[in-house]
């Protein structure tokens, strides 16, 4: 990754250069109207008349993207072993995950994966890439993300003096709706499901993607719909496919296990669960997105050589270069629990369900009453993850008059995966004393 960084950083140093901070500044504020017309998002968020996506973009030469890519689909592969280990009820995984036994009949492969549209986050750190997060349930933002990066590539090819290239593949999705149709002759009509949480914005992206397909969508509240006979219809038509972009109406952001059974097993979501393995309907996030994929406690499952036997030597040393130190709080022992509250600023406590940035408590921010009190709290509901020693990172933040700048940053990255292939890298900044800032990721041609 150096050579991409590197290149970024002499990119940055030459938009600075060559460009007044005025000129910059209005590139910046010129595009704000068109995305606020396109995108009504959090995305597009002011802070001072300035954009929340940096329009200074992160640089991936060729070879880099390959690493990533390649790296991701070796985690995805292990994550789907995972799932199918459970799946058959091999120890010790089946035990590990067996409050989700009553799912089994209900989690399947569709086509050729468990997950069909997944988001894995990492971080580039100076040891390399290590994953902190798997997305299963709502993995959003693929189309807001693509949609972004095509307003601001040829600005800023322009600037450049060069040719660059999105990394997103939306096709990829389209694709695979028009799979999962054909291989059980379903009609051309998939409903967008979404709640009270309101992860709806993507929508009409994914609508006119479909339409250039001949595929129809229908929109709706899941408490909209209509079951009857063993099908579910949305304004009088049989849905057969559903993107469930929905989170679980009142659960708490930061639920444990138990009570994310309990939602899931609650209506309406217990009915489209259980229909959904009919040949006339599937969803398109099933059970192995919504439980395992989701569920912190797969990192802690991968840091213990107990459940490594269904693995190689190959996947265990992969393992244990891309994951960082995670154990479930409950297994460690009490006299370990004073060393942890000394050691805290090392340490990330995060809830099993934890969501949008719910449920993630950093060491480093609580004194070692409180934190120890905090861990005991959570004792039963928890992962305790070694923080990952963040990258020092230099960009052009959009949203000060000062232009480009050095600063200590978590240089972090999502990777979405569409049935099986990797669709789109987006970076996020996360600079001291400053809100998250979405950085495009470009690929030099």
């Amino acid at each position: 990754m150096k050579s991409s960084i590197d290149y970024t950083i002499e990119s940055a140093n030459f938009l600075n250069k060559h460009f007044s901070q005025e000129s910059l500044l209005n590139l910046n504020l010129s595009l704000v109207d068109d995305f606020h017309q396109i995108l009504p998002s959090n995305i597009t968020e002011l802070a001072g008349k300035k954009l929340m996506f940096s329009l200074f973009p992160f640089l991936i030469k060729k070879e880099d993207k390959k690493y990533i890519e390649q790296i991701c689909l070796s985690m995805y592969k292990i994550v789907e072993k995972v799932i199918d280990s459970f799946w058959h009820k091999k120890e010790p995984i089946f035990e590990f995950y067996q409050e989700y036994d009553l799912f089994i009949p209900f989690i399947y492969k569709q086509g050729n994966y468990y997950q069909t549209i997944v988001r894995y986050d990492f971080m580039i750190s100076d040891n390399g890439i290590l994953f902190y997060e798997f997305n299963g349930c709502l993995p959003g933002g693929m189309f807001l993300y693509d949609r972004l990066n095509h307003a601001t590539l040829k600005p800023i090819s322009r600037l450049l003096n060069r040719e660059i290239a999105t990394t997103f593949k939306t096709d990829n999705f389209s694709s695979l709706v028009l799979r999962l149709l054909n291989l059980h002759s379903l009609p051309p009509l998939i409903a967008f499901l979404y709640d009270d949480c309101k992860f709806n914005a993507e929508l009409k992206f994914i609508q006119e993607e479909l339409d250039l397909k001949g595929i129809d969508i229908e929109s709706s509240h899941i408490d909209d719909l209509k079951f009857f006979d063993k099908r579910i219809f949305l304004n009088g038509k049989n849905i057969s496919l559903a993107y469930n972009n929905f989170f679980l109406n009142n659960l708490p952001l930061n639920c444990n296990r138990k009570e994310w059974i309990e939602f899931l097993t609650s209506e309406p979501y217990n009915n489209l669960i259980t229909l959904s393995k009919q040949a006339n309907f599937y969803l398109m996030h099933n059970l192995a997105q919504m439980t395992i994929v989701e569920d912190k406690s797969l990192f802690a499952l991968l840091n213990n050589r107990e459940y490594m036997q269904h693995f190689d030597g190959d996947e265990i040393e992969f393992i244990s270069k891309h994951i960082p130190y995670t154990e479930i709080f409950r297994d460690v022992e009490k006299k370990d629990q004073i060393k942890l509250g000394q050691s805290r600023d090392s340490y990330i406590l995060k809830k099993y369900y934890s969501q949008v940035g719910a449920g993630v408590y950093k060491g480093q921010c609580y004194s070692e009453s409180d934190w120890i009190n905090l861990l005991n709290k959570n004792h039963d509901q928890a992962i305790l993850q070694k923080q990952i020693e963040p990258l020092k990172y230099s960009f052009f933040d959009p949203r000060h008059n000062q232009g480009y700048r050095y600063t200590k940053t978590h240089l972090s990255m999502s990777m979405y995966i569409v049935d099986g292939q990797c669709s789109g890298l987006i970076a996020h900044l996360t600079p001291d004393g400053s809100k998250n800032l979405v950085q495009p990721v470009f690929e030099v041609i």
